[in-house]
């Protein structure tokens, strides 16, 4: 899952400072994902890695439901804190999720470990293809919609996963490939 921040380098360094502390602080307070049972607090444990990369955060899951419901929730808490505001700046996002494999390297620079694969670059593919002018949306690349509707999972929340998604045809990326992506409707998806 790939979480850009739109127009970051608009924003003065320290105001990026606080933009990206804001959705640090949003991914890893526990008691702002808690619901007993839930899918978004299981999405939200089950992450794998987070590597920021300057202007966002790369989130690694095992699958691209878990990173759906995730991404749909962290849109959700975002779009809810600037409206309150509760942030210490405004700020909107564009988030792209794409399956496929995930290798992890240790990085001497950062010492920590990195991660490269088509799960990572084909978030930002699908960001890419869906274009700078969208803001405040989630987009999955017709993988992720393929691996939700094959699994079988029977919840209210799953079965609403499915049903708010929209086709938004073939786009192309910034290399000239053609990806099939889909908006998935984060505020009615969390609503329930």
């Amino acid at each position: 899952m790939y979480a850009d921040i739109s127009d970051f380098s608009k924003f003065s360094p320290g105001q990026q400072v606080l933009v990206i502390n804001s959705l640090i602080a949003i991914t890893e307070d526990r008691n702002l994902w808690w619901a007993p049972g839930h899918e978004v607090f299981k999405a939200w444990k089950s992450r794998q890695a987070r590597l920021c990369i300057g202007d966002g955060y790369i989130f690694v899951f095992m699958d691209g439901i878990a990173a759906t419901a995730f991404a749909s929730y962290l849109a959700q808490l975002i779009e809810t804190r600037v409206a309150q505001r509760k942030l210490p700046v405004e700020f909107h996002f564009r988030i792209g999720i794409h399956v496929g494999p995930v290798y992890r390297f240790w990085d001497v620079g950062r010492e920590g470990w990195n991660y490269i694969g088509d799960g990572i670059t084909g978030g930002q593919r699908v960001l890419s293809a869906v274009g700078k002018d969208a803001d405040d949306v989630v987009f999955i690349s017709s993988a992720v919609r393929q691996q939700i509707f094959a699994a079988k999972l029977e919840t209210t929340f799953y079965r609403k996963m499915r049903s708010e998604m929209v086709n938004r045809g073939r786009r192309k990326d910034k290399h000239g490939n053609p990806w099939r992506v889909y908006e998935v409707n984060h505020t009615s998806l969390t609503a329930i």
